[in-house]
């Protein structure tokens, strides 16, 4: 088997319709020592893997070292809507969805429902955390989307587009940030951290601080039946209905640690 130095010392061309192109190798010196593998070291974006199950659902463990940063990011089932719901209708139908409004008491129109992540979306939640001491606590969290790029049902991974979107739900920025209404909570190692915050983010009620409609159109999205609360399905293509948008870090490592969780 050839080695490296004989590969790249060869000629090497590439033809094109512009014509023939020699191919050429040059090289840059980074220094020598521990010094040189250290630094290179540490901005690695190690991935660790699937490191546990929270409510059921995998995580992975993404390590950048050089800035302390543990970036846990869960597949989850489903969404929990604590909040005030609306009648929406058109020709054909009628449905409820929610407002992402506060609420004030109970009424009707205050319920708590859950939404089933359909087969073809596939719903990231994602902590930024940092080490202090002997407890590990997010900075950040974000949730997003990726969609299938046809129909199937989205258990093969080649059919999931790469694109990550907003979906149509409040109180998220234009970089899928949670505007996160509870205090983060620190936990002594990384999993347990990422359960308690989990269950805040499912026990917090949604409410109108970053309006939904920024992201997309949710009565379409999110829809129950009116009368038995079942869940309906989206209408129409659901990367028509989100917002697209591009983040370093989490593009880093979506695009190829988060089809270990699909």
């Amino acid at each position: 088997m050839p080695t490296y130095s004989d590969i790249i010392s060869g000629n090497h061309y590439v033809v094109s319709n512009e014509g023939f192109f020699e191919v050429t190798h040059t090289t840059r010196s980074l220094g020598r020592g521990d010094d040189v593998l250290s630094t290179l070291a540490d901005n690695v974006m190690l991935d660790v893997g699937v490191i546990g199950e929270v409510a059921g659902c995998p995580t992975v463990l993404t390590v950048r070292k050089s800035s302390g940063l543990y970036i846990t990011t869960t597949s989850l089932k489903k969404l929990r809507f604590n909040t005030k719901f609306e009648v929406i209708s058109n020709d054909v139908e009628k449905w409820l969805s929610p407002t992402f409004t506060n609420s004030r008491g109970h009424d009707d129109s205050n319920l708590s429902l859950e939404w089933v992540v359909p087969n073809h979306v596939h719903l990231f939640l994602t902590f930024f955390m940092k080490k202090s001491g002997s407890n590990f606590y997010p900075e950040n969290a974000y949730l997003y989307a990726m969609y299938n790029a046809g129909d199937g049902d989205g258990f093969d991974p080649s059919n999931v587009e790469k694109t990550t979107y907003i979906m149509p739900v409040s109180n998220l920025y234009e970089d899928s940030r949670i505007c996160f209404g509870e205090s983060f909570k620190p936990a002594i190692s990384i999993m347990e951290s990422c359960k308690m915050n989990t269950d805040s983010f499912y026990a917090t009620p949604w409410n109108s601080d970053i309006d939904s409609d920024r992201h997309g159109n949710c009565t379409k999205f999110f829809r129950y039946d009116l009368e038995s609360n079942k869940q309906l399905g989206i209408m129409g293509d659901p990367r028509e209905n989100s917002q697209s948008f591009s983040h370093g870090e989490i593009n880093s490592i979506n695009h190829d640690q988060l089809f270990n969780l699909l």
